[in-house]
């Protein structure tokens, strides 16, 4: 390693070979050697500032890409950095860039930042008028070089299908992302732009982001992984810098830019959401503290269950990463969610999203349906409703939702034999949305202050009666009071609440938690079982916006329900 000034460069040089075909144009595999074919050569963009907080999961996933590191180029560069992203990238070089074909890394070890000497707007400019440069000259880097293909990605992008890069490679686009995820409705991609060159909401991006649609398609702007082959001569058109576009007036933006002129260029750049390619960190402000990017990427973490794959960080990042979160129970006297002992993954990732947000929860052994026979049935007390049909689905109570009313039941019974005031209950299936603690501990101290009385609080619910206005609580804006709704897969339950729903013995008439609910809070449309529970005085409220959902829904991929599928 040669160190003079403040910088660090890195450069390992290796043979390379370039394969074409005889028209100039790429193929997917490029070349031979010794008759194995080689694939093509991919010249990887990595441009960091401050990324002290994501370089630990972005480099741990980059290290698992399938793609032969002897067939990729890395062009790395951090400078302005206040933080250890140097120290990490310095580090991880030393231990992995002999891998690679070739490396050309500029770290600047000075600790200066943008934000020091200028206001937040100069900062921004300023910040956005160097990266624009490194971006142009890694540009013409890559285009100077016998790479095939150069890739530009954002180092808070955390890629969870090893095989990205050949799958994209393979759709033969001269410009493709694969569509990332993150905590909210952003991606790396726009459906529409405005006249004014900005975002602006489609159709076309939420039918793509929903994945109502599968495949590539063309859209006008991507960003965060770009891939471009550089076999395609109009590629030489493509630009960074807003100045270089003279007929138009544009926003002084890298992305922007880069669509626009390979629009001009006549360039179509393609979306490919086939896949669960990976996750990216919902932007922050460019002068935003590191306290609000640790927020950004624990609730990423927490979506990540999502995607089936729990976010981490090779252990020999730990020392870059903050302490873990320490775990309470958000005021509550206790939490508890519920568990069948044969979904250990999906134990694995409520321990994991309870570690990751900080609270501490009680796992509860839930009752199988699978084991609820005659036998076991008549000594729990369980009856069935003679005659009862489910409403929508036209037949009788499963036993899978027998299992899940019976464990409900068994935790209102702890929760009244300790006396606890007020406590929470989550399904293993829940899915917490962004910040999810503090919503919830403003929630509690919203009904402290309101002083309301109240029994049950859905967190998150599935609206029967959409279409009938909101009802409000007064002096309560978090809060509506509870329209016919279906989900218990996260709520609040007071002592009295506890009581109320264990003296009406729903055991003896049992019914789907989701029926018995609204039935005792009295917005059941099921008129001709209120009679078995003459007690409907549940105080019952929804949370306003919801602070969590379903983990996965019915049609998607990941979807199973132990309470539907146990008839």
């Amino acid at each position: 390693m040669i160190m003079f000034h403040c910088f660090i460069l890195v450069s390992f040089i290796v043979h390379s070979v370039t394969g074409v075909n005889e028209n100039g144009s790429s193929t997917n595999n490029i070349g031979t050697s010794d008759g194995v074919a080689v694939q093509p050569l991919v010249y990887v963009v990595l441009t960091a500032r401050n990324e002290e907080l994501t370089l630990p999961y972005f480099l741990t996933y980059f290290e698992l890409l399938s793609y032969p590191t002897s067939r990729m180029i890395l062009h790395i560069r951090a400078d302005h950095c206040d933080d250890r992203t140097v120290d990490i990238l310095d580090e991880w070089l030393d231990q992995n860039g002999h891998r690679y074909l070739r490396v050309d890394a500029v770290l600047n070890k000075a600790r200066e930042g943008f934000r020091v000497k200028c206001n937040v707007s100069n900062n921004i400019e300023e910040n956005g008028s160097r990266l624009v440069k490194l971006k142009t000259e890694a540009f013409y880097s890559a285009q100077k070089s016998d790479a095939d293909y150069v890739l530009f990605l954002d180092t808070d992008v955390f890629l969870l299908n090893t095989n990205v890069i050949g799958d994209l490679i393979g759709f033969d686009h001269t410009i493709v992302s694969p569509m990332l995820q993150s905590t909210r409705d952003y991606s790396n991609f726009w459906g529409a732009m405005s006249e004014e060159f900005y975002y602006e909401s489609s159709e076309l991006f939420y039918s793509i982001f929903d994945r109502k649609v599968s495949g590539c398609f063309s859209v006008p702007l991507v960003r965060s992984f770009v891939l471009i082959d550089l076999h395609n001569p109009s590629v030489r058109r493509i630009s960074f810098d807003a100045n270089s576009i003279t007929e138009l007036e544009i926003p002084y933006d890298d992305y922007i830019t880069f669509a626009v002129s390979s629009a001009l260029a006549g360039i179509t750049t393609h979306i490919c959401n086939d896949k669960e390619y990976g996750l990216v960190v919902h932007p922050r402000a460019p002068a935003g503290p590191s306290d609000i990017y640790k927020k950004l990427i624990r609730d990423l973490k927490v979506r990540s269950a999502r995607s089936r794959v729990l976010l981490g960080a090779n252990a020999k990042f730990v020392k870059y990463l903050p302490p873990p979160v320490l775990k309470d129970k958000a005021g509550l006297d206790q939490v508890y969610y519920l568990n069948l002992d044969k979904r250990k993954d999906r134990r694995e990732q409520m321990e994991y999203i309870l570690d990751t947000v900080g609270i501490a929860a009680q796992r509860v052994q839930a009752v199988d349906g699978n084991d609820l026979t005659e036998e076991v049935k008549n000594e729990l007390g369980v009856k069935e409703i003679e005659g009862f049909l489910d409403p929508n689905l036209h037949r009788p109570v499963s036993r899978g939702e027998m299992g899940g009313t019976i464990t409900h039941y068994n935790i209102w019974n702890n929760i009244i034999d300790n006396k606890y005031e007020k406590a929470m209950v989550f399904e293993d299936d829940v899915q917490f949305f962004p910040n999810f603690k503090e919503n919830l501990r403003s929630l509690l101290a919203h009904l402290a202050n309101a002083r309301i009385e109240w029994d049950f609080i859905f967190l998150g619910y599935k609206d029967l009666e959409a279409e009938l206005p909101k009802l409000e609580v007064p002096g309560a804006p978090m809060l509506e009071v509870s329209k016919y709704s279906y989900w218990l897969v996260g709520y609040l339950i007071s002592q009295s609440g506890a009581l109320k729903l264990v003296n009406a013995d729903p055991l003896s008439k049992i019914l789907a938690c989701d029926e018995f609910l609204p039935i005792m809070y009295d917005r059941s449309p099921l008129t001709e079982y209120k009679h078995l529970f003459p007690n409907r005085n549940l105080i019952a409220y929804s949370a306003s916006p919801p602070l969590l959902e379903p983990r996965f829904f019915k049609g998607e991929h990941g979807y199973v329900s132990d309470s539907e599928a146990i008839l």
